[in-house]
């Protein structure tokens, strides 16, 4: 998976993509932030768990705009 998350209205962005990207770390997944997006490797029942969670978890204090891509063929 690869996804960009952007907080709304924020002055400071980087607590909350810090934020989404610590949760998902907190899974059996390969996590690699970049400049503009990170890209998470692991199996697809984690990947959606994790992501449902640090989904939940930012957007209880922020809005957002999450672009994300899926693949279950892009080599690792």
């Amino acid at each position: 998976m690869e996804i960009s998350l952007y907080p709304l209205g924020e002055v400071s962005l980087g607590s909350v993509i810090t934020s989404f990207v610590d949760t998902l770390k907190e899974y059996d997944l390969e996590v690699t932030p970049g400049p503009m997006s990170t890209l998470v490797v692991g199996e697809p029942e984690v990947i959606f768990k994790a992501l449902e969670k640090a989904y939940m978890k930012v957007t209880e204090k922020y809005s957002i705009v999450i672009n994300l891509k899926i693949s279950n063929t892009c080599p690792v």
